[in-house]
C-alpha cells in the first residue's frame, strides 16, 4: 500500500508530518482553506530537480461550485495514489467528465481548464510539475479568463500567502 512504502500507519498520520515540514522554498508544506476556513487542498513539494518539482496533494474537498481553472505550470502529471476523484474538464471547447482511481495518471498543460466534482475519502495525489510559465485564474462564463487574484476579490476571498 502507500502508507506502507512511505513508511506511515496511515495517510492521516502523514497529513500531520506534512504541517511539520520547513517553509524554505526547497522543501515545505502548506493547506489551502476555502472561504469558511475548511481545508481545501493540503500541498507538500520538495527540491526543484531537473526543471520537475515533485508534489504531493491531499485533496480534501472538491472546488465547490467555482469555475474550470487552469494551473501556473508548463505541465504538471500526477498519480491517483489513493481515493480517487471525478474531474470536470474542458476538451476542444467542450466539458468531459471522468472519475480518476488509484494508479490513474492527470496530466495537466498549461491551457487545459478543469476542477474536481467529487472527491473520495482520503485522497492523495503523487505528481511532477514542470516550470512556471503563466499566471493561473478561472474561466468564468461570459468573461473568459479571469486571474485568480482578481476572481478571489470578486468573492470577498483573502487566501493565505504561500510559495511554489
Amino acid at each position: 500500500s502507500v502508507t506502507r512504502s512511505l513508511g506511515v500507519t496511515s495517510l492521516g498520520a502523514l497529513t500531520q508530518a506534512l504541517g511539520w515540514l520547513p517553509k524554505n522554498g526547497l522543501l515545505g508544506s502548506y493547506t489551502i482553506r476555502g472561504v469558511d476556513q475548511s481545508p481545501y487542498l493540503t500541498r507538500a513539494f520538495g527540491p526543484r530537480v531537473g526543471g520537475l518539482r515533485p508534489i504531493a496533494h491531499r485533496i480534501w474537498r472538491p472546488d465547490a461550485q467555482r469555475p474550470l481553472h487552469n494551473h501556473p505550470w508548463r505541465r504538471a502529471w500526477f498519480v491517483v495514489a489513493s481515493g480517487g476523484y471525478v474531474e470536470e474538464r474542458l476538451v476542444l471547447g467542450r466539458r468531459v467528465t471522468r472519475r480518476l482511481s488509484v494508479g490513474d495518471v492527470n496530466v495537466l498543460d498549461q491551457e487545459d481548464f478543469h476542477r474536481i466534482d467529487v472527491v473520495s475519502p482520503d485522497t492523495w495525489t503523487l505528481g511532477l510539475v514542470g516550470d512556471r510559465c503563466q499566471a493561473w485564474g478561472f474561466l468564468v462564463e461570459g468573461e473568459g479568463f479571469v486571474p485568480h487574484d482578481a476572481y478571489f476579490a470578486r468573492i470577498h476571498f483573502q487566501p493565505e500567502p504561500r510559495s511554489l
